[in-house]
């Protein structure tokens, strides 16, 4: 009888001990989840985006406003006036998609000056509006959301991927822009030229004639330079957009005679253009101006072989 007695009192002993781990396992558990779910709660007003139904977004912040807007499936404006790039639409819905609320805290402790806030609205086809407030701080490179209905603050990321999410608010509506300058092809171009201000003897004119080069003042030319000359047009891109005003070397550059002038003409509207360079004295970038009052940055380099004279186009002996 003893020896039962022992051994149900060894059995009662290990199910006491197991069923003590199991109520503390759930406890800590409960514990975690309670905290999990506080956050999940504070990150609640941001539910994953749909892109599909997003029409606008609109980014308030204190030194701009900017305005994106959908005009087709894939096409989107700034402020109803350039075109946005695909890169940085895409880059723009994976932050909403992927990102997520780390932890919540009730106050933040860097100083006001420190931080950049933006609001931002999201509207969609249905009329829906999600209005988020964006709050960054440039020197720890963290992002968070601020959600009014708790007065909290949420840290906001990508897991696995250190970025700084608010800088992506900080662009101003230049730096939204596609950055493709020409887009033209040797299918859609009808003639190139360029003029120099300063040497007005290495001016040319290149007519493409049912897909034949000539250049005004040659005889002869060399095709395939041509067509190389020629594929340099499409697609490409300008180092960066900036606004009238922003610089003021920039607009008193602008107050001199540019270095050359581009005229593309295409059967594409759009591809037609009229650029103006000019040379920044101690910078490795031209001043570019279009017809339209565009200003834009563009490393001199790569204009070296646009910027040719007429004798390049003529037959190698």
């Amino acid at each position: 009888m003893d020896l039962l007695f022992r051994k149900f009192r060894k059995s009662l002993g290990i199910l006491v001990i197991w069923i003590s781990v199991w109520i503390i396992t759930w406890v800590i558990i409960g514990f975690f989840d309670s905290e999990r779910n506080v956050g999940l709660r504070a990150f609640s007003f941001l539910p994953k985006l749909d892109t599909a139904e997003l029409v606008e977004l609109r980014i308030e912040g204190a030194e701009h406003t900017v305005r994106l807007h959908r005009q087709a499936d894939q096409i989107w404006k700034i402020n109803d006036r350039h075109l946005m790039s695909n890169r940085l639409r895409d880059l723009l819905f994976q932050i909403f998609l992927r990102a997520e609320g780390i932890y919540h805290l009730d106050s933040l402790s860097y100083p006001v000056e420190e931080l950049s806030s933006f609001r931002v609205g999201l509207y969609h086809r249905d009329e829906s509006v999600q209005l988020v407030e964006v709050i960054g701080h440039g020197f720890s490179q963290q992002t968070y959301l601020y959600d009014s209905l708790h007065k909290k603050y949420v840290l906001w990321e990508i897991p696995g991927y250190p970025r700084y999410l608010a800088g992506m608010f900080e662009l101003s509506a230049s730096q939204w822009r596609d950055r493709r300058l020409l887009e033209s092809t040797w299918f859609s171009l009808k003639s190139i030229s360029i003029h120099y201000p300063r040497r007005p003897e290495d001016d040319f004119f290149l007519v493409l004639d049912k897909y034949r080069p000539y250049v005004r003042g040659l005889d002869l030319v060399d095709s395939l330079f041509c067509r190389d000359y020629i594929d340099q047009f499409n697609n490409f891109l300008v180092n960066e957009y900036i606004l009238s005003g922003q610089v003021d070397r920039y607009d008193s550059l602008l107050k001199t005679p540019p270095l050359a002038i581009l005229r593309i003409e295409d059967i594409y509207p759009s591809a037609s253009k009229h650029i103006e360079l000019r040379y920044i004295p101690g910078d490795q970038y031209y001043l570019l101006r279009t017809k339209e009052g565009d200003l834009a940055l563009s490393e001199f380099k790569r204009w070296k072989t646009f910027l040719i004279t007429r004798s390049h186009f003529e037959p190698k002996s």
